[in-house]
């Protein structure tokens, strides 16, 4: 037979490899597995191989329970965003984003609350997609004006790239962003900031005018990309080519790039490096 003591501690290894590679894709902390495993080590207390198993079972089925809520609310969340793009906050049903999750409709409340609670978080979650991209792209390598442009440039092909996110925009600007007023302010505060900061070493380096504002710097940039994607049905006429073709991507950022840069440029300083949309988009 094997000695009970030798046993355990096989068992203690085997059960640190199982942890570790059990949930390297599982959101699973340490006490877990000291939970588990700490019985053993100890003198005082008696588990049985049974109780093992149920343990380990208890926890696996605790742990799916928590991967499948974050799918669930994941799928509910980007069929709502597709649902209330295409009809607007007050033409949208529950019953129709439930159908497209292919969840049961008590989900939605019980994640969300309700209807207008789905649509909030549908809106924060667009706009901090935004802005973290804008973070991402001004924590990168480069000089100021290298991550200045990057910011531009993922804002530009994020749009392009998200076309319910355009509409969700344009349905809250034309019902008085009466609920994304209830989420904007803090995403853009931070947003703010973090252009600002940038805004101000540009300054100091003598590469930016000082009398930019940088709010309305954000509003020019977001109107000179957004309105290319908004108004795509209506520009159509104006080109023999698809507006969303990658070379018409690509000559339109070079063009908002250009406007806006060269209009808060210090005076003498140009932009010495000739901006591509692919090279942009993947610089960082």
């Amino acid at each position: 037979m094997i000695p009970a003591r030798f046993f355990s501690l096989c068992l203690q290894l085997f059960l640190s490899g199982f942890f570790k590679s059990w949930s390297r894709d599982r959101q699973v902390s340490a006490p877990f597995f000291f939970e588990l495993t700490g019985c053993l080590s100890s003198g005082k207390t008696k588990v049985t191989s049974n109780q093992l198993v149920t343990r380990v079972v208890i926890m696996e089925s605790q742990v799916n329970r928590t991967r499948d809520a974050e799918a669930t609310k994941a799928r509910i969340l980007e069929a709502a965003r597709g649902v209330f793009a295409a009809k607007g906050y007050n033409a949208a049903r529950v019953d129709e984003i439930v159908a497209l999750a292919r969840v049961n409709k008590r989900m939605v409340y019980h994640y969300y609350g309700s209807k207008e609670g789905l649509y909030l978080a549908v809106l924060e979650d667009s706009f901090s997609r935004i802005f973290s991209l804008s973070r991402e792209a001004l924590a990168g390598k480069g000089d100021v004006l290298s991550r200045a442009r990057a910011v531009i440039t993922q804002y530009f092909y994020f749009l392009a790239a998200n076309p319910d996110v355009v509409r969700l925009i344009g349905w809250e600007t034309l019902q008085g962003c009466r609920h994304a007023r209830r989420v904007l302010p803090d995403i853009l505060s931070a947003g703010l900031e973090d252009l600002e900061k940038v805004l101000r070493q540009g300054v100091q380096e003598g590469i930016f005018r000082k009398d930019v504002d940088i709010r309305r710097l954000v509003i020019s940039v977001s109107g000179l990309c957004l309105n290319y994607f908004s108004r795509r049905e209506m520009l159509h006429f104006l080109w023999s080519r698809d507006i969303l073709h990658p070379e018409m991507l690509q000559e339109h950022l070079e063009h908002v790039l250009d406007l806006v840069f060269y209009g808060i440029l210090s005076p003498g300083v140009s932009l010495e490096v000739k901006h591509t949309g692919a090279e942009d988009q993947t610089e960082d």
